[in-house]
C-alpha cells in the first residue's frame, strides 16, 4: 500500500507504526512525502489501512494500484 504523510508533521510517527504493525517499508517517496508498504500476508489488509489512517499526520492511505500525478 501506499501512504502519504503531512510533510511537517514527518514520517517518524508513521515509520513507528509500520514497525509496530510488522509491515515492511518498501520505498519512502520523497517527492511526495508518502512511503510503500507491504502488510504481512497474515494481517488484514482493511484492519491495516484504518489502523494507519489514525496515525499521527498521515493524510491518505491506498492499497496497491496504479496511481498517476498530474
Amino acid at each position: 500500500m501506499i501512504i502519504f504523510y503531512d510533510k511537517k508533521t514527518g514520517n517518524k510517527p508513521l515509520i513507528k507504526a509500520i514497525k509496530k504493525q510488522g509491515c515492511t517499508l518498501l520505498y519512502k517517496y520523497k517527492e511526495f512525502s508518502g512511503v510503500a508498504v507491504k502488510v504481512d500476508e497474515k494481517h488484514d489488509v482493511d484492519k491495516a489501512i484504518a489502523d494507519f489512517k489514525k496515525v499521527k499526520g498521515v493524510t491518505s492511505v491506498n492499497k496497491d494500484g496504479i496511481m498517476q500525478t498530474q
